[in-house]
């Protein structure tokens, strides 16, 4: 369902696409647990899909729950995990929170 998202996601159908990682993400959490790297990924998408439609606030819960997930799962330098966090400091310095992204990349040594 996310992959599937993700291609309806890119083609700007957001509600489908929302639709389709909402039902991966119960999917995964029921199957795996919340704390997997399954719902990391999924809660990634709906992050970028919130970002999209101007749901900043949303877009950045969603980065942060799979950053939390990442940080316990994975290595701290892996490319997953330090994606994450890039892309949710493009989001807080595209909405004017220079501050708050250079604190998070400062964490992941990005800086």
């Amino acid at each position: 369902y996310s992959n599937l998202g993700f291609l309806v996601h890119q083609k700007g159908d957001f509600d489908e696409a929302e639709s389709l990682y909402l039902e991966a993400l119960e999917i995964n959490s029921k199957h795996d647990g919340y704390e997997d790297l399954s719902v990391a990924m999924v809660l990634c998408n709906l992050a970028s899909l919130k970002y999209s439609q101007g749901l900043h606030e949303q877009a950045i819960s969603h980065y942060k729950k799979a950053i939390e997930i990442k940080k316990v799962k994975l290595a701290p330098n892996h490319q997953s995990l330090l994606k994450s966090v890039q892309n949710l400091a493009y989001m807080y310095y595209s909405l004017g929170r220079k501050k708050e992204a250079e604190e998070l990349l400062g964490e992941f040594k990005l800086i």
